[in-house]
């Protein structure tokens, strides 16, 4: 084995080491805010995942996460910039909503 070899497993190995750390610490702070239905409801669907895993590979995708990925930053600013058109198009005045509040801001300052 070369030395690189090594350096290499004991790279991986001490990362893992930290990710089993960050693992448990995540896995025990929602044992301990989740309600005891819901943690009954998993149990019971990874025990099934388990008997089944033998013949059916998939059985064990319960285990991924269920938690939907949240709108990117890019996502949400190209949303916004398509309502300050549509309020553009349909205000009299025109203006994005920037525009307003900052005219807002602006009189509430004067005042």
């Amino acid at each position: 084995m070369s030395n690189q070899t090594v350096t290499s497993i004991t790279d991986r190995y001490n990362r893992a080491l930290v990710e089993v750390t960050e693992s448990r610490r995540a896995f025990e702070n929602l044992d301990l805010t989740a309600p005891e239905v819901e943690k009954t409801v998993w149990l019971q669907e990874i025990l099934e995942a388990e008997s089944r895993r033998s013949y059916d590979f998939k059985a064990m995708d319960i285990m991924l996460s269920r938690i939907k990925a949240g709108a990117t930053v890019k996502e949400i600013t190209l949303e916004l910039q398509a309502k300050d058109r549509t309020l553009e198009a349909s205000s009299r005045l025109g203006g994005s909503s920037t525009d307003w509040l900052l005219k807002g801001i602006l009189i509430e300052d004067d005042q």
